[in-house]
């Protein structure tokens, strides 16, 4: 009777620990309208649009982004080479539990 509340309890907490897991794994896509100058450095990211990362028939959705992500996403953007003066629209993975990160990749494993 012992062992087998002890295997009944253990399996409940892995499966709490498990769900509490995969709650806070919550990703967005956010999408950017890139202006970059004659001299190919970005001079201005605007946020368009913010998308729910479940495939891609996911449409828009209600997410703040802060200032912070914005500023991460223009210093991870800014690593790349463009050719300016143009413009365009790319995006970066948001997770909402690390705002100052936009070099996150949630195809890969956790970070």
């Amino acid at each position: 009777m012992r062992r087998a509340l002890t295997i009944t309890l253990t399996v409940f907490l892995a499966f709490t620990a498990l769900a509490s897991c995969a709650a806070s794994a919550k990703f967005y896509s956010v999408f950017f309208l890139v202006t970059v100058d004659s001299a190919g450095k970005i001079s201005s990211l605007q946020v368009v649009q913010v998308r729910d990362v479940k495939g891609p028939g996911s449409g828009p959705v209600n997410v703040t982004v802060p200032e912070s992500y914005v500023a991460a996403a223009r210093v991870f953007l800014s690593k790349n080479t463009y050719r300016g003066p143009n413009q365009f629209v790319t995006y970066t993975f948001f997770d909402p539990t690390q705002p100052s990160r936009a070099d996150i990749n949630p195809r890969a494993t956790r970070q």
